[in-house]
């Protein structure tokens, strides 16, 4: 399945200040005319970003190169970056898209490392590009979860619609509908025995998980990550960790030690202010062209046309690239 278009930032205008982003989607207006075929659909396409979407009211079909799902008020879906998809047979659907930076999200990740379902849906799929599966995670709400999702998503796009909004606002906003998705998700596992909409759950030792916060530790400490430490609090060598963090998550301790170095770093790019020399020397890298060629390398930008794009000019508009 290849996609027609993508959803890129001239799209979604996502910014420093707006970071996670809602749109309100209504497809297919008017009745389905089976006799002439006329079909109501939103064609094949990916996304730069990770998407949320919650179906309000209507129907349709969602369809990616594995399935077709039935879209009914209630459900969800979770896209990652690159993973193409398209509604079609659409009457009526009114959906919410909520687009928002990985990057922004991860910021002090380790406090939600016990929220099970947050993890799987949301996080790991931006952590662990390697781990990533191929099918979109999608499951329903009751009537109750939605109406409390759709407060939230009221309160998210209340707040963007402010001239000055408020990130920590923004940001705990989106946390508490993660965690009102990942609930509902929960209980859709334990309706659903067949659970064939099932996200590949977490192989999690806390071997990993030590490795994973020592990762965080020394990113925020601009130290080098030591594996053996962890290895040895656990009486066990350090390539054996090694392989069982590969196992778990799709990538080697070394990689994911680099690939989040340079997601704090853009994170921290989009704070006022911030300069490219503070933030490499403060994260452990030699000299602003390390992180230049590191950060390249992942984001497909350097630091400076990163942070460009993302900026917010005095009338309010993004400085695209």
């Amino acid at each position: 399945m290849r996609p027609e278009y993508r959803v890129t930032q001239e799209h979604v205008m996502l910014s420093s200040v707006r970071p996670v982003v809602c749109t309100r989607l209504i497809v297919g207006g008017g009745e389905l005319d089976h006799s002439t075929g006329d079909r109501h659909t939103v064609h094949a396409h990916d996304h730069d970003y990770f998407e949320i979407f919650i179906v309000h009211e209507g129907s349709g079909m969602h369809v990616t190169a594995d399935y077709q799902r039935e879209l009914v008020p209630g459900t969800v879906g979770c896209t990652a970056p690159g993973e193409v998809h398209a509604l079609d047979d659409c009457v009526g659907l009114t959906v919410t898209n909520v687009y928002y930076l990985a990057e922004w999200l991860l910021s002090g990740i380790v406090d939600l490392w016990d929220q099970e379902h947050v993890r799987a849906l949301f996080l790991e799929p931006a952590l662990f590009p390697a781990a990533r599966s191929r099918t979109v995670p999608h499951f329903s709400l009751t009537p109750a979860e939605l109406s409390a999702v759709e407060r939230e998503l009221a309160d998210l796009s209340a707040e963007n619609a402010s001239t000055a909004p408020s990130i920590l606002l923004l940001r705990s906003t989106l946390m508490k509908l993660m965690v009102h998705l990942a609930r509902a998700y929960d209980r859709s596992l334990a309706d659903d025995t067949r659970r064939t909409h099932a996200v590949p759950q977490s192989r999690r030792r806390d071997e990993v998980w030590a490795l994973l916060v020592a990762v965080e530790h020394a990113i925020q400490r601009g130290n080098p990550l030591s594996v053996g430490q962890v290895a040895a609090r656990y009486s066990i060598t350090a390539d054996h960790l090694s392989r069982l963090f590969h196992e778990a998550t799709g990538t080697s301790p070394r990689e994911y030690h680099g690939h989040r170095r340079i997601m704090t770093a853009a994170s921290r790019l989009l704070a006022p202010g911030a300069r490219v020399t503070d933030i490499a020397l403060d994260l452990g890298f030699s000299d602003t062209a390390h992180l230049s060629r590191q950060f390249h390398t992942t984001l497909g930008v350097s630091p400076r046309e990163y942070r460009r794009r993302y900026t917010v000019g005095s009338d309010g508009s993004t400085s695209l690239t």
